[in-house]
């Protein structure tokens, strides 16, 4: 019968030695393979980031530049109003506008803090991705582990 098997030369296997590196092979490709993915992630979540933090310090810069530069001679001037329009002594119309100026600025550094913090979680995916793919290396090598050598 000539579509049967002869048992005369019965398929090799490979040796224990060979199965090793051959499985060694595939895990390394697929760390390989994981840690491209997990840079590409890594890499997009830098740039959503980058996005988030260059709005919050503009907006930070723009409070510092306010406050120090442009603002002394108009909060002098309306000091001096202030006190001229209620017969308050000029000191005390310098210091009622100097508060309303710094209540201004905190505002506007709370702002910039506030839009820094809600890109705190920008890296989240990245994390949580990396998390996710070691658990399932781990995973991966145990059952490489248990795995007769055979298979």
């Amino acid at each position: 019968m000539d579509h049967q098997a002869t048992l005369d030369n019965p398929p090799r296997r490979d040796s224990s030695a060979q199965a090793v590196l051959k499985n060694l092979a595939h895990i390394a490709h697929d760390v390989m393979t994981l840690a491209g993915l997990q840079f590409r992630l890594l890499v997009t979540d830098a740039k959503e980031l980058r996005k988030g933090v260059v709005m919050a310090m503009t907006t930070g810069i723009v409070a510092l530049v306010l406050a120090l530069a442009a603002v002394p001679t108009a909060l002098i001037g309306a000091g001096l109003a202030l006190s001229y329009a209620t017969e308050l002594p000029a000191f005390v119309g310098l210091l009622i506008v100097s508060l309303i100026a710094l209540i201004l600025a905190a505002v506007l550094v709370g702002l910039g803090l506030y839009q820094l913090k809600r890109k705190e979680g920008a890296l989240e995916r990245s994390r949580s991705e990396l998390h996710r793919n070691l658990g399932a290396m781990r995973q991966a090598l145990a059952s490489y582990a248990k795995r007769d050598a055979w298979d």
